[in-house]
């Protein structure tokens, strides 16, 4: 059965690695999914962008079954589309998609509306880098961190595994304590001196992304009980929290705001993930993991700017998909 005219909505979730999108009407169905290429504004060109989008959301339509024209309002969130200029060139670009209903925000928003179901709240996106990010019960935004690699980033996937790789060095040296990583760091990059490691850094593409990767050998020395480690992840767990409680204060509310975990060190039980929740909760903070994905709150946001009331048949219709999805 086809649905009315202008009764679909589209929710697109662009990171630095990938973009998805999901499809559904207004009484919450979900009618298709993709996944595609990294729409993420500060690391590629506008053209690229604005081309991955298009597709995707036609993509979207016509697995569904339709039209663009059926859709009644899009929601964009996007990694780097906090920037005026950028934002405003891309909104000129795809205005056509769907002429005033078309809604571009950055992806902290999408993580946190996924969790507080488009309520405010305060997101601690935890991943490669980490920020946390806020939006108060006037729309008033603030943002705590996010600051890049050579900037911030700390409790981050690529802080932990830099601080890792690091001990492996002091240890090495003479200069720290003996740690399971050097173990596990040899194995990970297959070979068998520590000063070999370097090479592999340094010399790969991405060491960004490399030293990032190491940040999961971090985590694995820390549940073993590696006193390094565990230090290591301790250590990333109160910066993190340092991030939520700095972001509070900006907010200026007497009353602590529900926290939504996102990102991927945030995504699955680990002990920086325990230590974060461990520490809020002691701070008073009420927390909220992995509710639904940050494409689901894309598609709330897209809902919410027509006027769409989330009632509880639409939250629970989105659950069963998230979990099935999961299965």
């Amino acid at each position: 059965m086809r649905l009315n005219r202008k009764n679909w909505f589209i929710g697109i979730d662009g990171g630095g690695t990938s973009t998805r999108g999901v499809i559904g009407d207004e009484s919450g169905e979900i009618l298709a999914s993709v996944v595609g290429d990294s729409s993420n504004m500060l690391s590629r060109s506008l053209p690229e962008v604005e081309g991955t989008l298009r597709a995707l959301c036609q993509e979207l339509v016509e697995k569904a079954g339709g039209s663009l024209a059926e859709v009644r309002a899009i929601f964009l969130g996007l990694a780097g589309a906090d920037r005026p200029r950028e934002k405003e060139l891309l909104m000129r670009g795809l205005h056509d998609l769907c002429p005033g209903g078309l809604v571009i925000d950055n992806d902290a928003i999408t993580a946190l509306y996924a969790g507080t179901w488009g309520k405010p709240g305060i997101v601690l996106i935890a991943g490669t880098g980490s920020i946390a990010y806020g939006v108060c019960a006037q729309g008033e935004r603030y943002r705590v961190g996010g600051w890049g690699y050579l900037l911030g980033d700390e409790g981050s996937g690529f802080s932990i595994g830099k601080q890792g790789l690091i001990s492996v060095m002091r240890a090495h040296d003479g200069r720290g304590k003996p740690t399971l990583l050097t173990e596990l760091a040899l194995s990970r990059f297959g070979v068998t001196e520590v000063p070999l490691l370097i090479s592999h850094v340094y010399g790969s593409e991405n060491p960004r992304k490399v030293i990032a990767d190491t940040g999961r050998m971090v985590l694995e020395a820390a549940e073993q009980g590696d006193e390094v480690a565990v230090s290591l992840v301790a250590q990333a767990a109160d910066e993190l929290v340092e991030l939520v409680e700095a972001c509070q204060r900006k907010m200026g509310q007497g009353e602590a705001f529900p926290v939504v975990l996102a990102g991927g060190l945030m995504e699955h039980e680990s002990l920086v993930q325990r230590l974060v929740v461990e520490r809020l909760a002691g701070r008073k903070f009420s927390v909220e993991i992995g509710v639904l994905s940050p494409v689901f709150g894309a598609l709330i946001m897209a809902m919410q700017s027509s006027g769409v009331e989330l009632s509880e048949p639409i939250r629970n219709k989105l659950r069963e998909v998230e979990v099935w999805q999961k299965s």
